[in-house]
């Protein structure tokens, strides 16, 4: 997953989350990849959310089927 193409997707399918998110109130940021792993970062009313389990869960499913190496999804 360290490709120029792989990471511009893996950009636009986190921009297209993160306008969701902006709506109510919150935003994410992708802090890094490591060993294959997704770091993320919710801040604002995602940080607090009690929706947060089941957004990371949607996010890593997206994420998986798209890159199938990826493990999963580490909060920031």
């Amino acid at each position: 997953m360290n490709k120029k193409r792989d990471l511009e997707k893996l950009n636009s399918i986190i921009e297209k989350i993160r306008k969701g998110v902006n709506l109510d109130g919150g935003d994410l940021e992708l802090v890094k990849i490591e060993e294959n792993y997704i770091h993320i970062k919710f801040k604002g009313r995602c940080a607090t959310c009690h929706t947060l389990p089941h957004m990371v869960m949607n996010l890593e499913n997206k994420l998986k089927s798209e890159f199938p190496e990826i493990k999963g999804i580490k909060l920031s």
